[in-house]
């Protein structure tokens, strides 16, 4: 299910050529161990360590203007 989401996301986002920043790609699968970036490792909201690490991904998503 997960899937056909994020390949609509991927779909509509192209056609409307809207950047997307994949932080489940970019953190989570690059992570040995995803469930400690969230508090008693219990899926929801993040920890401090995780909210650290999808901010880092994001930054890096954006581009600035010069």
């Amino acid at each position: 299910y997960v899937q056909i989401i994020m390949n609509l996301i991927n779909f509509i986002s192209l056609n409307l050529k809207i950047d997307v920043i994949d932080v489940h790609k970019d953190v989570f699968e690059r992570t040995e161990d995803p469930l400690s970036l969230y508090p008693y490792r219990i899926f929801g909201h993040y920890n401090p360590h995780g909210y650290k690490k999808i901010t880092e991904a994001v930054l890096r998503g954006i581009t600035f203007p010069q």
